[in-house]
């Protein structure tokens, strides 16, 4: 987790990490470690890809293997909410 660093690419990164949860408009991006995905990173990249006009006019640059690590956070563990919600009564189930 930790052999990532700024200056490696998206392609050399996404060997540890994978996408967390869908696409991300904005930067940063979250990933989570491959291992176990409670652990995450936030990266911003610098656009290597070429940008394009989407339907709507808007230039975009896609996410592209070649991008490169601009910065990249220390590891974190993600939101745990959903884990720590107790169970209703036993009279409130069905």
């Amino acid at each position: 987790m930790k052999t990532i660093k700024a200056g490696m690419t998206r392609q050399q990164l996404l060997t540890v990490f994978t996408n967390a949860g869908g696409s991300h408009a904005v930067p940063p991006e979250w990933f989570e470690y491959r291992n176990c995905p409670w652990f995450q990173v936030n990266v911003k990249f610098k656009a290597m890809g070429k940008p394009v006009r989407d339907l709507d006019g808007q230039t975009r640059t896609h996410a592209d293997p070649s991008d490169i690590i601009v910065k990249i956070s220390s590891p974190f563990v993600a939101d745990t909410w959903f884990v720590l919600v107790p169970d209703p009564p036993k009279e409130q189930r069905n």
